[in-house]
């Protein structure tokens, strides 16, 4: 067996989690984001943002493209953001902005140019400025280490001047500022450390990751794992937590059924939280267009016509049972099992309980024996 994997077999073993003090752990609807592509209707988005909430969900992750703000130079508007932000606040939902993309004012899609470089820097000191004090959340730019996002081709040096001349501009508009990057598509070990020996880990309050995957949720433990060593490596001194920004799955995936999306949907926040991640982004609210065969059409937790998938009511079924409780450690039978406790604020325990493997007994304590399947279950929980 690896030595990685012996390490993370006894930490759950231990029934600790393996990134970080129990105590410090998040109440679980605090980690609950879902990913926005807004229609820019007022009504509807004040209905999407109603169905958000209902759902048990707290964040909303949303673009806020430099085009749009800036079509005139020096010029910005954020009449339509006000909105948003107006809208959610009334739901107690907090915003995640992507301050992200090109701007034809300034040349190519991405930004290399001294020039972009700081009119974009003077973007973000624009935005963090008009919403201070507000609570963004703001992640600089979308998957920079893929040529679809920074064409032709990904530099993290490129990258990292982005990031120093964007957050020292936003922390000299708002001192208070929460800034996250890099947003990475996958688990790209070889760019991020590209980017953290050039200082990321100064320059943000969370390492951003998307950990998408063909496989099952559970093998992320181990990849954010390795990140987690890398901020250790770079960051001795100063904990730098990690956030997934962004993930889900298809029901375009192999072997994802829109029932097996819902599990999945559980799993992947379950997994998340022992891994220590500060708070998980559900990719995507709604399906981004009609087409069945479209694997990029086909993530959303209502189809575009507006009816709800299974995935919804997993949310929802998720929030209500562990609301106002803390994860607190991993009970271990099997490798391929996960019997997850959480306690409320009286010290009492419930578990959400599955096995990747197939059906079996096993005991949680004080709770009897409990058949775990693939589909997570909440025991003792309300």
């Amino acid at each position: 067996m690896k030595k990685l994997n012996w390490i993370l077999l006894m930490l759950c073993f231990i029934g600790l989690s393996s990134f970080g003090e129990v105590s410090a752990a998040p109440l679980f609807e605090s980690t609950l984001g879902v990913n926005h592509h807004f229609v820019m209707e007022p009504a509807q988005d004040e209905k999407d943002i109603s169905e958000t909430r209902n759902a048990g969900f707290r964040l909303i992750r949303f673009d806020m493209i430099w085009e749009q703000i800036e079509r005139q130079k020096g010029v910005y508007d954020f009449q339509v953001y006000d909105r948003l932000m107006s809208q959610m606040a009334a739901k107690g939902i907090r915003p995640l902005f992507i301050l992200d993309y090109g701007n034809p004012l300034y040349g190519e899609r991405a930004v290399r140019t001294e020039e972009a470089r700081a009119a974009f820097a003077k973007f973000a000191a624009a935005a963090a400025a008009h919403f201070k004090g507000k609570g963004v959340i703001w992640e600089i730019w979308n998957e920079p280490n893929i040529a679809h996002f920074w064409p032709p081709k990904p530099e993290a040096f490129e990258y990292m001047k982005l990031i120093i001349d964007a957050t020292t501009a936003i922390r000299s508009a708002d001192s208070g500022a929460y800034v996250i990057a890099p947003g990475l598509a996958g688990i790209d070990l070889q760019y991020l450390e590209g980017c953290m020996k050039l200082g990321l880990l100064r320059y943000v309050d969370a390492v951003s990751v998307h950990p998408y995957r063909d496989a099952h949720p559970e093998t992320a433990l181990e990849d954010l794992l390795r990140v987690q060593d890398l901020i250790v490596k770079y960051s001795p001194d100063k904990a730098v937590p990690i956030v997934v920004s962004e993930w889900g799955y298809s029901t375009l995936h192999p072997g994802v059924t829109e029932e097996f999306q819902a599990t999945y949907l559980q799993r992947m926040f379950l997994v998340n939280t022992v891994a220590g991640v500060e708070f998980t982004i559900w990719y995507d609210f709604r399906n981004d267009g009609p087409d069945s065969r479209s694997f990029e059409h086909n993530f959303g937790l209502f189809r575009q016509d507006g009816m709800p998938k299974p995935a919804l009511e997993a949310v929802k079924t998720m929030a209500q049972q562990l609301s106002g409780r803390r994860y607190t450690r991993r009970l271990f039978s099997r490798s391929e099992d996960f019997v997850l406790e959480f306690v409320d604020a009286k010290g009492k325990g419930c578990f959400a309980a599955w096995t990747m493997g197939g059906d079996h007994a096993v005991a949680a304590p004080g709770q009897g024996v409990v058949t775990l399947t693939q589909k997570p279950q909440f025991v003792g929980c309300r």
